[in-house]
C-alpha cells in the first residue's frame, strides 16, 4: 500500500513539475541527438598477395582454406596498409568466405593518422578455381587510435581484375564527432 502511494507521488510530482515549462514550437532552435555525426563516402584501391596460405583442405567438391593470411596496400581517400585472415569454405565454381581485417591507416583524407580500422569482412567467391575467380562482399570496421569512435562499413570486389587480389572498396565511413 506504501508502495503504491509512493509511486503515485512521484508520478504526479513529475507531472506538475512539467506543468511550468513551455512546449517547444516549431520556430524555437532545436538540437538533433547527433547532430555531430558524419558519414563521409569513400573509395579505396588495394593490391595485394598471399602472405601465408594457411591449411587447404577438400571434402567432396568444397575446398576449406584456413589460416589464409593476405595483405598489400592500400590508396585514395585512406592510404596505408591492409592484413587479412581468411576462412572459407568454397563449392566448385564458387561458395561464401568470411574474414577478418586489420586496415592499418596512416593517411585519412590527406591529414596524416595514426590508427586502424578493425573488423569482419563477408564475402563470395566465384569461377574457383580458375584463372579468373571473383570475390566480392561486405566489411564492418571499427576505429582504433585516432580513428577511435569511427564505424566503416562498405563493400569490396576485384570485378575489374579478375583473378587477381586487386580490388576496389567503397563505402562510408561514419565519425560520430563530425570530422
Amino acid at each position: 500500500m506504501k508502495l503504491r502511494f509512493l509511486v503515485a507521488a512521484l508520478i504526479g510530482s513529475a507531472f506538475v513539475g512539467c506543468q511550468d515549462q513551455e512546449p517547444l514550437s516549431p520556430g524555437q532552435p532545436q538540437q538533433p541527438v547527433f547532430s555531430a555525426a558524419e558519414a563521409t563516402p569513400f573509395t579505396v584501391e588495394y593490391s595485394g598477395g598471399i602472405i601465408d596460405p594457411g591449411v587447404w583442405s577438400y571434402t567432396g567438391e568444397v575446398l576449406h582454406i584456413r589460416g589464409l593470411v593476405g595483405g598489400g596496400a592500400m590508396s585514395g581517400y585512406m592510404e596505408g596498409t591492409v592484413t587479412v585472415e581468411l576462412d572459407a569454405d568454397l563449392v566448385a565454381g564458387g561458395g561464401p568466405s568470411r574474414a577478418s581485417a586489420t586496415i592499418v591507416v596512416t593517411d585519412l583524407d590527406g591529414q596524416a593518422v595514426t590508427g586502424t580500422f578493425e573488423g569482419k569482412m563477408r564475402g563470395r567467391a566465384s569461377g574457383f578455381p580458375g584463372p579468373a575467380w571473383l570475390h566480392s562482399g561486405h566489411i564492418v570496421a571499427h576505429g582504433t587510435g585516432d580513428l577511435a569512435g569511427m564505424k566503416l562499413w562498405g563493400d569490396y570486389t576485384n570485378e575489374a581484375n579478375p583473378g587477381v587480389s586487386d580490388y576496389v572498396f567503397t563505402g562510408r565511413i561514419l565519425d560520430p564527432h563530425g570530422g
